[in-house]
């Protein structure tokens, strides 16, 4: 992994300043954040931002342009860019664990690995997550923790470089939560 230098000093708000707020509630001081490679975690209270700040981080919201990413300056000035940039790079996982309501889990692993130059085997993480009997079905027969492990799966399948998960804990079963987080 390679860290993320990101220099928000370019983003706007209404005031025209280098903060990031909404209504008078400031969600990150204006200035630049160094994320070191490994595991990064966000620690804050409810609504404190930190959803904000990864989707920001993220790209999905507008505020970021530019970057440094494996020491080099990245500018996106197009959506092209962007997009280019996110499936290459950026796998998401949302709080509400989105995922395609017609394919079964399997298939939308299968589906996400095309897409991979090198597909890895999903054994061990399925192992992990203690998903195997769920991979046949479709996410409207899942609860919502195994929803939620089903969608840190197709994150997992994107091998991308960097990988956000919003609140991957919430929903999941006690034993399953412990296990992922030890």
């Amino acid at each position: 992994r390679n860290e993320l230098l990101v220099d928000y000093g370019n983003f706007l708000s209404e005031e025209n300043s280098k903060t990031i707020q909404f209504d008078e509630r400031i969600i990150l001081p204006a200035g630049q954040i160094d994320i070191p490679s490994g595991l990064t975690l966000l620690l804050g209270e409810s609504g404190s931002g930190k959803t904000t700040l990864m989707k920001t981080l993220s790209f999905q919201n507008a505020f970021l342009t530019s970057f440094q990413y494996q020491n080099i300056q990245v500018n996106i000035t197009s959506d092209k860019e962007k997009q280019d940039f996110i499936f290459e790079h950026i796998s998401f996982l949302d709080q509400n664990a989105q995922l395609l309501e017609n394919l079964t889990i399997q298939q939308q692993i299968q589906l996400i690995q095309t897409q991979n130059t090198t597909p890895v085997s999903m054994d061990t993480y399925n192992d992990i997550l203690n998903f195997h009997e769920q991979l046949n079905k479709y996410p409207n027969q899942l609860s919502g923790g195994e929803r939620k492990r089903a969608a840190l799966l197709c994150a997992i399948a994107r091998q991308t470089d960097i990988l956000f998960l919003d609140e991957p804990s919430m929903k999941a079963e006690t034993n399953t939560q412990a296990k992922e987080l030890a």
